[in-house]
């Protein structure tokens, strides 16, 4: 799930994200959090927030701000959701 933050041009911004790209990222879940419960609830810091959630609801991983070392970043989350998925 992908939580966007916002005003009221979230969704448009959302829906120019969107277009153009591959159906591996269309098919995520999207949601836009335009009244910041989510950002409050989470007592989120910075953009972006990378957020994992095991199976328990317990916060498995968490980093904020951009990686470094872009390049590792797919294989790296990808590690780290198989991971709680077992």
């Amino acid at each position: 799930m992908v939580v966007s933050t916002g005003g009221v041009d979230s969704l448009s911004s959302l829906s120019k994200f969107l277009s153009g790209k591959d159906d591996n990222i269309k098919s995520l879940k999207f949601v836009l959090d335009e009244d910041d419960k989510i950002w409050n609830q989470f007592k989120l810091r910075a953009l972006p927030t990378t957020c994992l959630i095991d199976k328990n609801g317990k916060i498995a991983f968490w980093h904020e701000s951009y990686y470094n070392g872009q390049d590792n970043y797919q294989a790296f989350m990808s590690k780290k959701i198989q991971d709680l998925l077992h």
